[in-house]
């Protein structure tokens, strides 16, 4: 997203802009004075960059761990890092046209002065089965080699990307990945749709090419077939399985309620039985 902003304001200015991605965590340093002078370097680097090309975006990605709410953390060292990190977003200097783009998974543990620096929050969502089948689509794409291929590989490859996502999003598939108990007795099933991301996706369509690339050179035949994303998807849905605890739950599930604690998460037991196939793709 960071990248086609970038580009977008060159295709528009007509200017070059400079583009820049630091992991908060590169700036720190042991030294006392070190990790502020790291920020400001940053800064005055990107500064000087957009005077000569007339824009520059940073890009930060896990924002929140420098951002985390002020005397949440032993010691002070973080806290003079974000103050630090405040001061050349929105200071008694200007940036000029350094415009900053920041990325987290946990916006519920980002300071709230560091929030209010940015003008635009753009929440990307878990997808939905129509978002999931575009991003399958993405990643296993008609050049793919498939088996059967040739005339068949366009039936192969709806048929792989079919059971997919109906393995991940069928109301009656075994997709269960846990049970989630609260403090005051009620339950919850949590199922895989619920930790489907975009990049979990991506995970399993390239554990499925790995599957087909290893039997190619195991046997010499070519293509992935659909015993190879059966494979992956039940390999990321075991894995997604033990992701959750009582400790981060509510960070997974923003749909949980914030007045009751988790106590207890608990494995669900496997049906028995053949696979259940659901298309549907509204």
């Amino acid at each position: 997203m960071a990248r086609v902003a970038c580009a977008e304001i060159s295709r528009k200015t007509g200017k070059q802009c400079r583009f820049a991605v630091v992991k908060p965590a590169e700036w720190w340093d042991p030294y006392v004075g070190v990790t502020e002078q790291n920020i400001r370097n940053c800064f005055r680097a990107l500064g000087e960059a957009a005077q000569d090309t007339g824009m520059a975006v940073l890009f930060l990605d896990e924002i929140e761990s420098i951002g985390r709410s002020r005397g949440s953390a032993v010691g002070q060292h973080a806290d003079r890092f974000q103050t630090a990190f405040l001061a050349e977003m929105d200071g008694y200097r200007d940036r000029g046209n350094v415009a900053v783009i920041a990325a987290t998974n946990r916006r519920d543990l980002c300071d709230p002065a560091l929030l209010d620096r940015f003008d635009l929050v753009i929440p990307v969502e878990r997808p939905d089965m129509r978002g999931a089948r575009e991003i399958f689509e993405i990643h296993l794409p008609e050049s793919m080699p498939y088996s059967p291929n040739g005339e068949a590989a366009a039936d192969t490859r709806r048929e792989v990307i079919d059971r997919a996502v109906s393995r991940l999003y069928s109301p009656n598939g075994d997709n269960s990945l846990c049970t989630i108990r609260f403090r005051d007795g009620k339950e919850r099933v949590v199922v895989a749709r619920e930790l489907a991301s975009g990049r979990s996706i991506e995970q399993i369509c390239r554990a499925t090419a790995k599957k087909a690339y290893l039997r190619y050179l195991d046997t010499k035949e070519h293509g992935v077939r659909v015993e190879d994303v059966d494979e992956a998807v039940s390999e990321a849905v075991e894995r997604w399985a033990t992701t959750l605890t009582p400790g981060n739950a509510s960070a997974y599930l923003s749909n949980l309620p914030q007045d009751i604690d988790v106590v207890a998460v608990e494995p669900v037991t496997r049906r028995l039985g053949g696979s259940h196939q659901y298309v549907h793709t509204r």
